[in-house]
């Protein structure tokens, strides 16, 4: 029988961010399988969290070590958001990997299903905003990739997947590929890995797409209800109810918030945690910055049975 669950990358930097992740996909997905690969070697303090929210670690430290040898190939150093490739050699046959800066608003099984028919599901795809941070404008006037290839420009903060759909050897052929034909026409910030597994994923050869495309597929089509998808947090203008978010945009139904780009605390939200710590004061959220958007939405979980 194969086994399905869902992996997050963390480490005790991000120990908030990740209680509020915990927090809001135990709420929704009690008994979901669930790990934690981990970002680097500090984890000490995540693993008082075992308990509470049950949860397995990553231990395959030759994986670990295989990641971290590939972003050293782009970065020249170690970057720990190239872990995220070891879901594909972890014990889940099929799975979603989640960032930890992220609250769950429903039910994730519902995504599982579509992995009979996809390889690849992220959250966001096909939508410029995205490109930007995926493809320079050059690889539009190259010929090393399709037009659907350079199109998809996946958000891969959320993803699902098969185990089987990302093997070591293809990973190694595309690693290869991307530094030799496409490197050229990636972007790769001091974080680059969701340039890579992008390129991965429409190189596959399997068949791959997102939430966001398929609930306007299936929109268009009357086949269904709205596909609950997910919801940047830098977007202004939802509304916050009782620990759910409501777009003003449209009544498509919430999956989950996401605040990439937008949680890292400011110089002075780094000075006046260091004061309170002083004053013998512990806040919740020490490590994210106190203009969050949506805070009121992370509080809510962040703070969930907690007194």
């Amino acid at each position: 029988m194969e086994q399905q669950g869902i992996y997050f990358l963390a480490s005790d930097s991000l120990y908030d961010l990740t209680v509020a992740f915990l927090n809001s996909l135990r709420l929704h997905n009690a008994t979901v399988e669930l790990c934690l690969i981990p970002y680097d070697n500090n984890i000490g303090r995540l693993l008082t969290l075992r308990a509470r929210y049950g949860f397995g670690v990553f231990r395959d430290v030759e994986t670990l070590a295989w990641c971290d040898q590939i972003s050293c190939l782009f970065h020249g150093y170690t970057v720990g958001h190239y872990r995220k490739l070891a879901a594909w050699r972890g014990g889940f046959d099929r799975f979603l990997y989640i960032d930890a800066d992220t609250v769950i608003l429903r039910d994730l099984s519902f995504v599982f299903s579509f992995l009979e028919e996809y390889a690849f599901l992220t959250s966001h795809s096909n939508m410029p905003e995205i490109t930007g941070w995926t493809w320079l404008a050059s690889v539009f006037g190259c010929d090393c990739l399709t037009v659907r290839q350079k199109s998809f420009a996946a958000n891969t903060g959320f993803i699902a997947s098969r185990k089987d759909s990302l093997p070591v050897q293809s990973v190694a052929e595309g690693v290869q590929k991307a530094l030799v034909c496409a490197k050229g026409h990636m972007r790769f910030p001091p974080i680059g890995e969701q340039r890579l597994i992008n390129y991965l994923i429409v190189t596959s050869g399997y068949e791959y797409s997102s939430l966001s495309v398929l609930s306007y597929i299936y929109s268009r089509l009357g086949l269904a209800r709205p596909i609950p998808t997910e919801f940047w947090a830098g977007k202004p203008g939802a509304i916050v109810r009782d620990g759910q978010l409501y777009r003003s945009d449209s009544d498509q139904p919430v999956l989950l918030v996401h605040w990439a780009g937008r949680w890292r605390p400011t110089p002075y939200d780094t000075w006046r945690a260091r004061a309170e710590k002083l004053m013998g004061r512990t806040i919740s959220g020490e490590g994210v910055t106190r203009v969050l958007p949506y805070r009121d939405l992370w509080d809510y979980y962040r703070n969930l049975g907690e007194s």
